[in-house]
């Protein structure tokens, strides 16, 4: 009986979707992964169905090596330079900013900052700029003796200086603070649709091993919803679970399912 369990679950692995170790005796069986490719990303618009075929082909062969970075880095490479459009990604931020709650792998998106916009004073502009802009800006105006501390320097720019002096170096900062959020931005939400399909292929995968350990063993033994450790994931997962459906409940999360034994 021992030997048929392990059987199932590969060599007696673990047998927690949670991370999983990385290597090829870890790697989540094709099929899964396929199916899961299929309907994480089928609805996601702005690539052609070859595209998505060339996408899923790649992000299986890597699949097999067991190292979800790898699988990143495909989806990365696909995506990267494409206007990509995820509906269910686009329903759960709607969630997400009405609760002013975020999911762990979500604070990469830093979707809680704002994008800056022009400063309507030289005091607005301050946190745009270091102290070496600040000592640059001071010494075009040939101020001497300069400043030796931030607050001195951040009092002289407002006493002397007005935003249209400083308008295109303000000008470069946004532009450049811009970039970087739309890069962070970028490579989360990629990350969130590489983890939501391999949880989600873990979930298909687990859901028949533990289901033929359960009829193995005849002791009620059932499918339960194990937690990931983050407060907002719990919260989504018990509302989600209690309508019958199973993780991933959202793009990112990390909810996973076990086995356990049915109370008498």
């Amino acid at each position: 009986m021992l030997k048929r369990i392990l059987n199932i679950f590969g060599r007696g692995k673990s047998t927690s979707s949670t991370g999983f170790g990385f290597g090829s005796e870890f790697a989540t069986p094709p099929q899964y992964i396929v199916q899961a490719f299929n309907e994480i990303v089928g609805p996601i618009s702005g690539l052609e169905d070859q595209e998505k075929e060339a996408m899923r082909n790649a992000f299986v062969e890597v699949s097999a090596e067991g190292n979800p970075r790898k699988e990143e880095e495909v989806c990365f490479t696909f995506l990267k330079d494409k206007n990509w459009d995820w509906p269910w990604f686009n329903e759960w931020n709607v969630y997400f900013k009405n609760s002013n709650e975020w999911p762990y792998l979500w604070k990469e998106l830093k979707l809680d900052i704002k994008e800056p916009s022009f400063p309507q004073n030289t005091k607005e502009s301050l946190c745009l700029l270091t102290v070496s802009d600040m000592k640059e800006i001071l010494k075009s105006k040939k101020i001497k003796p300069l400043p030796k501390r931030r607050e001195e320097f951040e009092e002289k720019l407002i006493s002397i200086v007005t935003v249209d002096d400083i308008k295109e170096i303000i000008e470069t900062k946004i532009l450049s603070s811009r970039e970087y959020i739309l890069e962070r931005r970028t490579k989360g939400k990629i990350k969130l649709l590489s983890s939501t399909i391999t949880r989600f292929s873990y979930t298909l995968r687990d859901k028949e091993r533990f289901s033929k350990v359960g009829r193995m063993l005849q002791r009620g033994y059932k499918l339960s919803l194990q937690s990931s450790g983050c407060a907002v994931e719990d919260k989504v997962a018990k509302i989600e679970s209690s309508k019958g459906k199973t993780p991933p409940f959202f793009p990112g999360d990390r909810s996973h399912i076990g086995l356990r034994k049915a109370r008498e």
